[in-house]
């Protein structure tokens, strides 16, 4: 009995040192968007605002807990419900003026190298190659999740059981309809110098079918690995990942064998403007030809990666079927200033895959391989400590007319002030 009790108390031991007090640490970001897009004849442009309010709790040196709050607008939607009734604030009904609960977790350190964190968290992984926060969306990705994490001089290691979603049992084909994905990732922190840093990952994806809305069951395992370093001017990163496994739907089953590859090769001097020269190639798999019966997926999923960070700033295409070659020329006039020209050449990696997605719609029947080429010109300025702004414009130009039949010039400004 002794023993269990002298192993209960060690357990307990860290919750002994919770100070009394509690500390709160507000935060608040607040950032304004023009957009502005024009092809042939047709012309849009809009406003929106994204405003984040983040309220930290401190009690003692190891407990924290995190409430952030997000609401976002495009200005001036709901107003096409006018006339309203006298007093009746304008666009109330439109989701507009609603706030979004971004993440709300608690987090316990445990000792100086253990600590867990529950609750809905955005999650980071391989530096947005596989999974992130897409910051850059007015509603940004976070997981209802529970997080191990140990973290010491020689590795870093994370652990992730999330719950993606819970359906009604009378919409699915099973007993719990739910999709649960565990994730584990490691990096290692004792390298050569070539190698800054060096990561793996490996997950599980499994969920029951369900019949409202319609989608298969999964039983998906995705592994991958990320390598980022330089050497003297030189910088470089190598990012894989693949997913295989299966899907039902209808008791058809579908095998699931798909890969993604991304290099980035650069050269970065030290003199006056730090000038950096960037190649990066991509490629992700497609649908084959050789699959009749649709009893094999060679389509990539990009899971929750960074949309906005890849294939170029004007957000034109999505990966699954994508390939592309980029070269970005980047320079520093002055401290905290950034200009550069980025131009992209995208391709479909499997000429059989017909679908292509096309800003933020799945377009089909493409039977062409080259999707076109994107060239833009940017600026980056952080005007003061919580002061940013950034601007770019930017044409894609393709031949491929059942995808495009004029060009899109795209115009875009944002200034971001953090509190």
């Amino acid at each position: 009995m002794k023993s269990v009790l002298s192993a209960l108390l060690a357990l307990l031991a860290p919750l002994a040192s919770v100070a009394v007090e509690s500390v709160l640490e507000p935060t608040a970001q607040m950032r304004v968007r023009y957009h502005y897009q024009e092809q042939g004849d047709v012309l849009t442009s809009d406003f929106e605002h994204q405003g984040r309010l983040g309220l930290k709790f401190r009690s003692g040196e190891r407990f924290t807990s995190l409430f952030e709050f997000i609401h976002k607008s495009k200005w001036g939607e709901g107003t096409e419900e006018l006339p309203l009734a006298a007093g009746t604030q304008v666009g109330i009904r439109n989701d507009d003026n609603s706030i979004l609960v971004h993440q709300a977790y608690g987090e316990w350190l445990w000792d100086d190298d253990v600590q867990f964190k529950f609750g809905r968290q955005a999650i980071e992984l391989s530096k947005g190659f596989v999974f992130s926060e897409n910051s850059f969306s007015n509603t940004p990705y976070s997981f209802d999740s529970l997080l191990f994490q140990y973290d010491s001089n020689f590795a870093g290691v994370n652990f992730w059981m999330i719950q993606k979603n819970d359906a009604d049992p009378a919409n699915g084909i099973g007993d719990d309809p739910e999709r649960t994905i565990l994730l584990l990732s490691v990096e290692i922190k004792s390298l050569p110098a070539l190698i800054k840093k060096a990561h793996i990952h490996i997950g599980q994806d499994n969920s029951q079918e369900l019949s409202t809305p319609l989608s298969p069951s999964k039983d998906i395992s995705r592994y991958g690995l990320l390598l980022d370093g330089s050497y003297g001017p030189v910088i470089y990163n190598l990012t894989y990942a693949a997913e295989s496994g299966e899907e039902v739907l209808a008791a058809q089953n579908t095998t699931v064998a798909a890969t993604m590859g991304d290099v980035t090769l650069g050269y970065q001097t030290k003199g006056l403007w730090k000038f950096a020269l960037k190649l990066n190639y991509h490629t992700d798999t497609g649908d084959s030809d050789n699959n009749p019966q649709n009893i094999k997926r060679d389509r990539y999923d990009p899971y929750f990666y960074d949309q906005h960070k890849f294939a170029g700033l004007m957000d034109a295409f999505k990966w699954g079927n994508l390939t592309y070659f980029g070269i970005n020329l980047d320079a520093e006039p002055r401290e905290q200033m950034h200009v550069g020209i980025n131009f992209l050449q995208f391709s479909k990696t499997m000429a059989a895959d017909t679908t292509v997605h096309f800003f933020g719609s799945e377009v089909l029947g493409i039977t062409e391989t080259d999707l076109g080429n994107e060239i833009e010109v940017y600026i980056e300025q952080q005007i003061s400590e919580g002061f940013h702004f950034s601007a770019h414009i930017g044409v894609l130009q393709s031949q491929n007319t059942a995808l495009l039949a004029d060009d899109i010039i795209q115009g875009f400004m944002q200034t971001r002030w953090n509190f």
